[in-house]
């Protein structure tokens, strides 16, 4: 059988032609090889582009069924979404891919996003996955222009939820980040109404987790150095080089995501990543007023609980899914959180700059260099860096 680049086995025309009748019997997240996409969905606007792949909104052309991971089959949903990683783009990289669609057929749950089918080419590899009409998160609570304690609330315990049966299964993210937390628009097919053990008067909106690229089985005992994901959301061990050998270092990036929820910032935020680098990995973050003056206490005990630099003492999803303040929020729904819709709004330039920056750092092989200067810095061989203490240390 020929190959395509990145080693991936193509079959021939007789076999590709077995694959394209295969939807009359359907298996998990069905894989196709030169069946061509565009017979079957139709391909419409662009709705977010990464540094290797694109997704577009798609309409589904006839009728098709998927398997799910218990076996029970579904019919594709009329409105889909479909991620395109061309292979001659730079960082194309087929294990990745291979190890994002392993990941997603592993995990079907209400709160990840849905892989339907998989489409090889010589050129591409295509994903048909769930539609998130709802957007990226941040981009919904700016445009929505209002955000609560309880919503926040809401949206960290399905997080949460998510990830507890990531974490459940041996799975570590890796590249938990408010990019790859998407909505669901209230009351969808997918979403339905709030789930069963949500509070009585929840929001009924609904988020999903995605991206799994990153994601990693992590074995009983065993240590991974791999420095990935997105910086400003990377926990003090992953930083430092110490390895990790637990999800802890995803609920760190929840702590990032609960911060700027509830006042509309990122807790870590400087003007170029040394000092970003060096305010995680020593746990310098604040509650500055006026913004967190009307958050509930036990918020911010949740925040500081997520944002332990001790990743042994770091809480883990289910201790979110217990937390105080994730089970009573609801009954200060009323708590609107003024300057979050504001602040995302102001900080998104600024932190896309970053994002950048990041991007470019990590192109350009400086990133170990980066982060050697810093731990260099903290074991007494270089100036420490000029960073002043904050309110969670008091």
């Amino acid at each position: 059988m020929p190959t395509v680049p990145g080693g991936e086995t193509v079959p021939d025309a007789a076999a590709a032609a077995q694959l394209a009748d295969a939807a009359a019997a359907p298996a998990p997240a069905a894989e196709y090889f030169d069946v061509d996409l565009a017979s079957i969905y139709e391909c419409g606007e662009e709705l977010g582009e990464g540094a290797t792949a694109k997704v577009h909104r798609a309409k589904l052309l006839q009728p098709r069924e998927y398997v799910a991971v218990d076996g029970a089959h579904w019919p594709i949903p009329g409105a889909v979404a479909v991620k395109t990683m061309r292979r001659d783009v730079e960082g194309f990289n087929m294990a990745d891919v291979r190890r994002e669609i392993e990941c997603m057929r592993a995990l079907s749950h209400p709160r990840v996003l849905e892989l339907y089918e998989v489409y090889h080419s010589e050129h591409s590899v295509q994903l048909v996955v769930q539609l998130a009409p709802g957007g990226e998160l941040f981009d919904a609570i700016v445009e929505r222009g209002q955000f609560t304690e309880a919503q926040a609330a809401n949206v960290l315990r399905e997080l949460c939820t998510a990830l507890g049966a990531l974490h459940e299964r041996g799975i570590i993210h890796r590249d938990v980040k408010v990019e790859n937390v998407l909505v669901l628009a209230a009351g969808s097919a997918s979403g339905g109404d709030a789930p069963a053990d949500a509070p009585a008067d929840a929001p009924a909106e609904h988020i999903l987790l995605t991206d799994f690229g990153s994601a990693r089985p992590l074995a009983p005992g065993e240590m991974r150095h791999t420095m990935c994901g997105t910086p400003v959301y990377a926990a003090p061990e992953v930083l430092l080089g110490k390895g990790y050998g637990t999800c802890a270092s995803d609920m760190w990036s929840v702590g990032v995501i609960l911060y700027m929820l509830l006042c509309g910032y990122p807790p870590f935020f400087a003007d170029d990543l040394p000092t970003i680098f060096a305010l995680i990995v020593m746990g310098r973050y604040s509650f500055p007023s006026p913004e967190w003056d009307a958050i509930a206490p036990s918020a911010k005990q949740l925040v500081c609980g997520l944002l332990h630099i001790d990743p042994t003492k770091r809480l883990a999803a289910h201790d979110v899914l217990e937390h105080e303040w994730v089970r009573t929020a609801v009954a200060r729904r009323s708590s609107l959180l003024q300057a979050v819709p504001e602040e995302l709004a102001r900080a998104g330039s600024r932190y896309s700059l970053l994002r950048k920056e990041a991007h470019g750092v990590v192109a350009a092989g400086r990133m170990e260099r980066m982060l050697g200067d810093l731990r260099a810095s903290l074991s007494g061989d270089a100036p420490k860096p000029d960073v002043q203490p904050s309110a969670a240390d008091e």
